[in-house]
Formats: C-alpha cells, structure tokens, sequence
C-alpha cells in the first residue's frame, strides 16, 4: 500500500476499522438498525452536496430513492432477479429519469429548479401510489427478497438476513460509492464543475458544455440516491408511498437530506457525512422530543446559516480565525507599565 497515501488518510482507513468493529462492540440490533439507517442518509446526503456543487438546490431526493426502492424490489421479486443486478438497475432507472428531466429542467435555477425538483419527487411517490396493480399502493409492497448470499470460493456463503450482515453490505456498498464520488469531484470533471458554481457564462466562454455537465452531475447524483433507495427497499421488505412527515419518501425527507448537508457543511467532502450521521443519531438519543425534531432541525439550520456559514465541518478553520485574530489583537495592542 502506499505509504503517503496511507499517512494523508489515516483517519479516514481507523474511521472505517471502527465501523467495521463497531457491531461486534455493540450488539444491539436496535443500534445497528439505526445505523443502517445512518449509512445510507449519508450515501444521500453526499450525493445531494456533489449536485449542490454545481450551485443547484434539489429537494427531489425522495423521488430519487423512491424509484431506486420500487424498481429493484419489483424486479427482485416478479422477475427473480438476482440483488446485484437489481441494485445497480435501481440506481440505473434513477439516473436515466434524472436524465430526462435535466434538460427541461435544469434550465430553471434558484428556487425554480427546486419546486421542479420536488413536482417530480411528488410525481415518482403519486405514481407508485395509485398504480397499486403493480406496486401495491397504499397498501404497499410486501415480502422483498433479500439479498442473494454470496458463495466464497467454496469455502463459505455469506447470507444476509440479519441486521449484522445487512450492516456489513450496506457499509461496503457505501464507502465504494463515497470513494467514487470523492474521486469524481477530485478529477477534471470536478474542476469543470467547480468552474461553472463559481462562473458559468465564463466557463462557457471557455468551451465548457454547461447543459451538458448539470445533466451528468445531475444523473450521477440521481443514481447513487436510487442506489440507497435499493439497499432500503431490500433492508426493510416492505415499501409504502406515504408523503406524511416520517416517510423516507415524503417531502420532509427530502429537506431533511438537505439539513444534513447544510448543518454538516457543503464545503467540505466530509460535511455531509458529519451532519447526516449527527442529525440521524442524536434524535435516536432523545427520543422523547421526536416529535418536535421538525422545528429543532429548523432552528439549528438557522443558527448554522448566521453562525457557522461552512458547517460543523468547517468549526476548526472558524476557531483558528477566530483566535488568529485574538493573537494578532494581542500582538498589535500597546502595553502600558503603571508606576
């Protein structure tokens, strides 16, 4: 292994020994469930921030996950086919409707695009709704196959129909797309997306297709949601459409994606990760307020906005500011000797 890279990454390779350790530690199912959960609200939320980087707000992710969920359970199960295939073709399906939709669509920026962003959320949820020949409708879909074991080279077969063994695929399948999203963002295609944020009609005066890479982002993004929305539907075995507040499908599921990347801190890789892991965990610790978890998310995301404009991830570069500032006011203020 390389060492510099080894020695640039060191937290990152202790943080997922900890995650891979962490079940064995703690065996509440109850936990590991939770963190299920909180894998793949981070696979959505820094999926979310990847499209952000472009300057576009969505708050269509339900709708993303939504066809990811549907699309592998219904094939899963009708068809017969096998989990890995589903999974990729869930994400795939998000992706192709993502790409449809970008081009009217992404021509609206600003508050604009995020009303079509959701319109089309609502139409994904409203369709598996009513189409109940197919996806069960209110009544929802039932009996999702799990995932298909794994034979190892004749040795052993992993099956994963307990809350340890879904925690361990969702926790590989995760870090593979966050390594593939970091790396994207660290190419050339994440230069020429930072350039249209920053710029665009100069980036286009340069020769950069600006439609052309709001829609690639924007089908990335679409098919790594349907990716967690995939691992939902198989981890769970039942999919209902509600859009009542509570539902991984409803709009406030959506915003609340978009909290975690903003409490986190957009700037940042790690933001999102850092918010969607706290805002997922901490609820769980004081569950008595859940129902009141609405207006204190709103509340922190107004305190982050004035006071923290670069997230919870950006709280260290803000503290040596801050007391750079104190240093130099220090360094630079008279002393005067009494007496």
């Amino acid at each position: 292994m390389n060492r510099k890279w080894l020695t640039s990454n060191v937290g990152s390779v202790v943080l997922i020994c900890v995650l891979f350790v962490l079940p064995l530690l703690w065996k509440s199912t109850y936990w590991i469930h939770v963190l299920i959960l909180t894998g793949l609200n981070v696979l959505l939320a820094v999926s979310l921030r990847a499209f952000s980087r472009l300057g576009q707000v969505s708050i269509g992710t339900a709708g993303f996950m939504l066809l990811g969920a549907y699309s592998s359970a219904l094939l899963a199960k009708y068809l017969g086919l096998s989990f890995w295939i589903t999974l990729f073709l869930g994400g795939l399906l998000a992706a192709v409707v993502a790409l449809a939709a970008g081009y009217p669509f992404l021509k609206a920026k600003g508050i604009y695009f995020a009303i079509l962003s959701w319109i089309l959320a609502e139409v994904c949820r409203l369709t598996a709704w009513y189409w109940s020949s197919l996806t069960g409708g209110s009544t929802g879909l039932q009996k999702i196959p799990p995932p298909d074991p794994i034979n190892i080279l004749g040795l052993t077969t992993l099956t994963f129909n307990t809350k340890t063994t879904y925690y361990y695929l969702m926790l590989v399948i995760v870090i593979v797309c966050l390594v593939i999203l970091y790396r994207l963002e660290r190419s050339w295609l994440g230069l020429m997306w930072s350039a249209i944020r920053e710029a665009d009609n100069l980036a286009q005066s340069v020769g950069i297709n600006i439609m052309g890479h709001k829609m690639l982002i924007f089908s990335v993004t679409a098919f790594f949601m349907g990716i967690a929305g995939s691992l939902y539907a198989h981890y769970m075995g039942t999919l209902s459409p509600y859009g009542e507040p509570g539902s991984v499908f409803s709009f406030t599921a959506s915003i609340y994606v978009l909290i975690y990347v903003v409490v986190g801190g957009e700037t940042r890789f790690a933001g999102p990760i850092i918010g969607a892991v706290l805002l997922t965990v901490i609820p769980e610790l004081v569950r008595t307020l859940r129902e009141y978890m609405p207006l204190i998310f709103g509340g922190l995301l107004i305190l982050v906005i004035f006071l923290i404009p670069d997230g919870i991830a950006g709280l260290g570069a803000l503290f040596s500011r801050y007391c750079g500032k104190a240093v130099r006011y220090l360094i630079r203020k008279p002393i005067t000797i009494k007496g």
